[in-house]
């Protein structure tokens, strides 16, 4: 049975999945919950009801990867815009 801490997480966990499999980068929700995520996820590892070790690898894989996704998605965002930019001064 899981621990409400786990559950609360496990929760969080699918909302930003899907925040960002509907690809949502310009939604500053997504930076919100990606950080409650990284912090939920450390309560989770420190609770009194820790999960099975290879759960918590595999959480913690599934939070970097949402975490690297974000990156990502700034990056391309800031591309995006020095892009944008160099076009208008060029024109």
């Amino acid at each position: 049975m899981m621990s409400k801490v786990e559950i609360n997480f496990t929760r969080l966990l699918a909302q930003c999945e899907i925040m960002v499999s509907e690809k949502k980068q310009g939604d500053w929700r997504l930076e919100k919950y990606v950080s409650a995520l990284d912090q939920r996820y450390a309560d989770l590892k420190k609770s009194i009801h820790v999960p099975a070790k290879e759960k918590l690898i595999e959480y913690g894989q599934k939070v970097d990867f949402i975490k690297g996704l974000l990156k990502a998605y700034k990056l391309v965002s800031s591309a995006m815009i020095v892009l944008v930019f160099a076009v208008f001064i060029v024109f």
